[in-house]
């Protein structure tokens, strides 16, 4: 009986198949557990070092930082809560709630308040609270999605009350019709 290509060729024995033989069911389990726990281990490394880092900053900073995160009133902090609530009811709603959540979810809610006709310091205050739940929960949010919002929301609401000077942030007159040319 011979070994090698011409066993393989002659039905003796099974074809060499390239790299290790596939592992049985029980080992795979254990790699994988193997490989979740390292991830697991590697997460929480990497959670260390990020509170390492915000305890440096407010030990170096904290004096500055607590003058830039000024305790807003009790009835700032109720209309906030109530706002909030109200963004988490809707984002449970259409099934993206969460938190911390992307501010292009919160931008899509701000434009529904805009859609729905509230008034602007209404959506305004709903986004200030929204961020400020992020900013107290030392989560990242992108205000840019928010800034787009409100200015599409002001633009929007000076369109509908009829003032076109406004809804584009520039005056409808021309300056070269009412220009005096000396005539």
């Amino acid at each position: 009986m011979a070994g090698g290509i011409m066993a393989a060729l002659d039905g003796t024995q099974e074809p060499f198949t390239p790299g290790p033989p596939k592992p049985d069911e029980l080992t795979e389990m254990v790699q994988l557990g193997v490989k979740a726990w390292n991830k697991e281990i590697e997460d929480l490394e990497r959670s260390w070092r990020v509170d390492a880092y915000i305890r440096e900053f407010h030990n170096a900073h904290g004096p500055e930082l607590e003058r830039l995160r000024k305790p807003l009133s009790k009835e700032v902090l109720k209309r906030y809560s109530k706002a909030f609530a109200d963004f988490q009811r809707w984002a449970r709603n259409d099934g993206v709630d969460g938190f911390p959540i992307h501010a292009c979810v919160a931008a899509a809610y701000l434009s529904v308040l805009m859609l729905a006709e509230k008034p602007l310091r209404e959506i305004r205050e709903a986004a200030k609270a929204i961020e400020h739940y992020h900013r107290i929960s030392e989560h990242f949010f992108d205000s840019d999605y928010i800034a787009i919002t409100l200015k599409k929301a002001a633009q929007y609401a000076a369109l509908k009350q009829g003032d076109k000077s406004k809804a584009n942030g520039h005056d409808n007159a021309h300056p070269e019709k009412e220009t005096d040319n000396g005539s």
